[in-house]
Parts: structure tokens; C-alpha cells; sequence
């Protein structure tokens, strides 16, 4: 059963939803947990951006504001908090492992930290080359951690021995890596850059990038943007890790074949589609807008119906969309 919960009338800056069980969505001044079982609602205090919830749903993390530097962790279940004061520089990124025992943390010094998010300490840091990290990702054994950096390289690290086992460029530009994501066969990487999702293999040898058959173009003002791929907005694996699922501002969302990168599926759901993430092999969480209304739309993968949508909501600063793997 999915439960539709009336949100407060302010801005959102961002929001994580953990598959009909917890979500945190951030408004002015403050994030509001909300547990999707009971629509019991209670409210945290934002101290800043990035964050992380651990995929039990139980700990939340994020760095603070002013340089960053700090991380708070709150113990979702009795509301307390503690910093983690281990980081030197400002952080870009967080990710909890699959485990739930470490707190992986990246930013503009080049370096990876691993936490102790329970017992408040700094376990180990990974030497980085020196360019600011992006993004990070474990593997889902927990093995592995691959970072992203601001020169589009991705780094691939052993967390027995805490070296890097290898690393690839992904275009000859040097820009942002905006997201990494494992999939759960151990099989795949995917990587996110510059609206364009690209697929590695384990090892990092890079299989290719999504790419749309049909084009796109868009308006701003005076100038016209044409596209012979539509970009991508966002993208994520399959429940199974043998597909991916991307949102496109076309107000469509495609399915891909991970073994060969083509495209197996287009379902048109909306005027644009900002967020999306697979829930199981059968239904999508989608936020899209049709008109200048948008909403949180559960879609059915095999169709496209949409089989539950909530109630509009003011998405202007909205960041960011998460699902835990809880189910």
C-alpha cells in the first residue's frame, strides 16, 4: 500500500524517498522524516548538503554548512546526533556502505574518508591524486569504493589493502563525475556526467554510453539547445542490476539493457521527468511534471500506468531523490 502524505507548502530543496518505508525530505530550515508505514512525521535539523540515509533507514547523515568540513550523524530512531570531525576540506559526497559500518566521505582535497559512523571515529583515509572528488559509490560486497572526480576520471579501490586497483577516464573532457552507482550482480558500474549515463564493467572498461535514437531540442529565452541524444536526467539499475532506468526531460522514462546498451523500452509518463528510481522489476517511483504541476508518480514498468501519483508540490529547488533498498 502506498501512502500519500501532504507535504508543507514551502520550497523543497530536496528529498529522499526509501521505498514506501522512510523518507527525508528537506525544506527551509529543516529536514522532515517521515515513516511511510504510519505517516508518523517528526522533524531534523539541517545543518547542509550532501547526505546519505543508510539503507536500513535507520542513521542519516550530512555535512554542515560554512566550510563543510564537519559531518552530522543522527540516529533516526532516538533523534540524537554527533559530528564527525575527521575532514579537512569541504565535502561533496557521502555514501553509507552496504553494511551500514562505514561512512565514506569525498571532497575538494582529493581524499577519501571512511568512518566509524557509530563509534565516532575516523577508520582510515584513502589517498586520492589531488583532484577535488565529485561522487562515490561502495560495491554492493562492500569490497570495493569507486570516486569520481572533477577531471571525469573514476577511481576503483580495494578497501583491504586501501590502494587503488585501477582508474578510467570517461571522455577526453574534463568535467564533474555527478553520480556512481554499483549494481548488485557485481557486474556493472554505472556513471553519470554531464547528462550522459555511461556503463563500465567490473574491472572499469568502459562499455559504452546510453544513447537515444531520436534527438531533443529546448528553449531558453532567445537560445535553442539541440540534442541528438536526449539528455539524461537521471539514472539508476534495475532492481537485478541486468537493466537501467533513466528520466529524461522529454517526459519519458527508457529502459536499457546493460549486456549490449540498448534500448529496450520508452514509456511516456509526463511533460518532463526530473527523478526517477526503480522500485522492483515492475513499478518506477517517478517525480515529473505534466502542465505545471509536478508529483511523486509510482508507474508500472511493464505499461506505463501510472498507479499512484500524490499530491502537487512546489519542486523549484529540488535536488535530489534517493531509495533505499529495503523495500
Amino acid at each position: 500500500m502506498l501512502k500519500t502524505l501532504t507535504l508543507k507548502n514551502s520550497r523543497m530543496l530536496s528529498v529522499i524517498n526509501s521505498r514506501a518505508q522512510k523518507a527525508v525530505v528537506k525544506e527551509y530550515g529543516s529536514y522532515h522524516f517521515y515513516d511511510l508505514s504510519n505517516a508518523q512525521e517528526s522533524t531534523l535539523d539541517s545543518c547542509g548538503d550532501p547526505f546519505d540515509l543508510s539503507e536500513d533507514g535507520k542513521m542519516f547523515a550530512q555535512s554542515c554548512d560554512g566550510f563543510k568540513t564537519s559531518i552530522r550523524v543522527t540516529d533516526l530512531n532516538s533523534g540524537k546526533s554527533w559530528a564527525l570531525d575527521g575532514h579537512p576540506s569541504m565535502i561533496h559526497a557521502v555514501a553509507y556502505s552496504p553494511d551500514f559500518a562505514l561512512l565514506a566521505v569525498a571532497g575538494n582535497d582529493g581524499n577519501a574518508y571512511l568512518f566509524d559512523p557509530e563509534a565516532r571515529t575516523l577508520k582510515k583515509r584513502l589517498a586520492g591524486k589531488g583532484s577535488r572528488l565529485t561522487a562515490l559509490a561502495f560495491s554492493f560486497d562492500g569490497k570495493l569504493l569507486f570516486t569520481g572526480d572533477e577531471d571525469g576520471v573514476v577511481h576503483r579501490w580495494s578497501l583491504s589493502t586501501d590502494t587503488i586497483l585501477n582508474e578510467v577516464t570517461i571522455t577526453d573532457r574534463s568535467d564533474d563525475i555527478d553520480k556512481i552507482e554499483a549494481s548488485v550482480d557485481g557486474k556493472s558500474v554505472l556513471v553519470l556526467m554531464r547528462s550522459t549515463a555511461f556503463l563500465l564493467d567490473a574491472e572499469l572498461n568502459i562499455r559504452g554510453s546510453l544513447q537515444t535514437s531520436d534527438g531533443y531540442s529546448s528553449t531558453s529565452g532567445n537560445m535553442t539547445s539541440t540534442y541528438s541524444s536526449v539528455p539524461i536526467q537521471t539514472a539508476a539499475f534495475g532492481s537485478n542490476g541486468t537493466r537501467v532506468v533513466t528520466a529524461h526531460p522529454d517526459g519519458t522514462i527508457r529502459f536499457w539493457d546493460t549486456t549490449n546498451n540498448r534500448q529496450t523500452k520508452k514509456l511516456k509518463i509526463a511533460d518532463s521527468v526530473r527523478f526517477m528510481a526503480p522500485v522492483d522489476n515492475s513499478h518506477v517511483l517517478t517525480i515529473a511534471t505534466v502542465g505545471k504541476k509536478t508529483r511523486f508518480q509510482l508507474v508500472a514498468s511493464a505499461s506505463g500506468q501510472i498507479i499512484r501519483r500524490s499530491v502537487a508540490f512546489d519542486a523549484s529547488f529540488l535536488e535530489k531523490m534517493f531509495l533505499s533498498p529495503d523495500r
